[in-house]
């Protein structure tokens, strides 16, 4: 019996017992995994049985699956996708009648289509989620154009775990090597989380009011109108020596690092918008 089969036997199964036809399909999910017929396969084969039917084989189908390309085959296949892009190309062969050549040169040749896993994200985004985002980017670029030294105002902080050792990667590995002196470095403020401190608002919020009261007094300038760091590769024999050089990896990025930073956050502003507030895929603006 092959797998195909083995699942309408359980979807007959299920449906005999008692279970609609979002129970089965979880369960045949949590059985078959990635393998699994589709939402729409299954609740297909769920109906059938509901109606009466006992076979849990195909339909015959007089001759060999059809080959042929014609509007009516192609406009079948983009509907069957439209309502279930989790369909295999043999799951939509059957259901259109035509061979899995003619179905995937259609997907592909046809339809322009690939099959793709789904990318994880953050979370899944809402309407109103989606215009906040538009709307955010699009304030900031008002900001920008009305007052130049909008930028120049902004503070920004981030929070990263600093291993003892974090094995480098592949890129990180590389050298570059150049004659010029560093430019000119600063860091206006970093702490560290004492061991067993939880990380929650209250946290945060004193961590802001340092951080405040150190541009007050640093950069009165600023008053009136960062940082992330990886020590992949270095092995550090305690928490003394995580921290100074975790100190001296924020003392190290240069002004112009973190204005080209600035810039590239600028240019995610536009692309945000251009994306209608969804995600968007890589880095566009290296």
């Amino acid at each position: 019996m092959d797998n195909i089969t083995e699942q309408r036997v359980y979807i007959k199964f299920y449906f005999k017992i008692g279970k609609n036809a979002t129970e089965t399909f979880e369960l045949i999910k949590l059985a078959f995994g990635d393998v699994s017929l589709s939402r729409c396969v299954t609740f297909d084969w769920f109906k059938h049985f509901k109606e009466g039917r006992i076979s849990i084989e195909d339909d015959h189908r007089p001759g060999r699956p059809s080959s042929s390309k014609t509007n009516d085959t192609i406009d079948l296949v983009r509907n069957k996708i439209r309502n279930d892009r989790r369909l295999t190309v043999r799951e939509v062969a059957n259901e259109v009648g035509i061979s899995i050549g003619t179905c995937h040169s259609i997907l592909s040749d046809e339809l322009g289509m690939k099959r793709v896993s789904a990318k994880l994200v953050p979370k899944l985004l809402t309407e109103e989620q989606m215009e906040h985002r538009i709307e955010m980017c699009l304030e900031l670029k008002n900001r920008v154009s009305n007052d130049p030294n909008f930028i120049k105002s902004i503070i920004t902080g981030d929070e990263t775990w600093v291993y003892g050792y974090d094995p480098e990667t592949k890129v990180q590995s590389s050298q570059w090597k150049t004659a010029n002196s560093p430019r000119p470095k600063k860091c206006l403020h970093y702490e560290f989380v004492p061991t067993g401190q939880t990380i929650n608002q209250v946290f945060y919020k004193q961590v802001l009011e340092r951080l405040r009261e150190k541009v007050r007094r640093k950069r009165p300038e600023v008053w009136k109108s960062k940082l992330k760091s990886t020590l992949k590769g270095h092995r550090f024999e305690d928490v003394d020596e995580t921290i100074h050089n975790a100190t001296q990896e924020l003392k190290a990025i240069t002004m112009e690092e973190i204005q080209r930073s600035f810039k590239k956050w600028q240019d995610r502003w536009e692309y945000c918008i251009k994306a209608k507030g969804h995600y968007f895929e890589g880095d566009p603006f290296k």
